[in-house]
């Protein structure tokens, strides 16, 4: 099994730490980043997500072992606290403007402030 790491921010990291365990199942949409240090012979990837949908629960069956890692029942975002379904984009109001790029622009912006501090 490969696992490929996975960035989100604002409040869809919020979801996502509140609702993901290590090796939770997601379908994510975004963009990958590769960095090198060659001087390291170091290489690698991060996949930054836009939107993160979570998998279907599954019950544990007689041939595997009772899982922790479990994630909510229904696929996508989990409901916010009054019971709406959370917010998708990971910009920090929370909320999407419809259009990815834009909110991949707002990500990319916050990663580069990210990495200044």
């Amino acid at each position: 099994t490969s696992y490929i790491p996975i960035t989100t921010y604002g409040k869809q990291a919020e979801n996502d730490a509140k609702y993901l365990k290590k090796g939770s199942a997601v379908t994510a949409e975004g963009s990958i980043h590769s960095w090198s240090k060659p001087a390291e012979k170091k290489y690698g990837f991060n996949f930054v997500a836009h939107t993160v949908h979570y998998g279907k629960r599954t019950a544990p069956s007689a041939n595997r072992p009772a899982s922790t890692d479990a994630t909510p029942a229904e696929a996508g975002n989990p409901p916010a606290e009054n019971g709406d379904p959370a917010p998708a984009a990971n910009d920090p109001s929370g909320q999407s403007s419809g259009d990815w790029m834009a909110d991949y622009a707002r990500t990319e912006a916050e990663m580069q402030r990210q990495r200044r501090a």
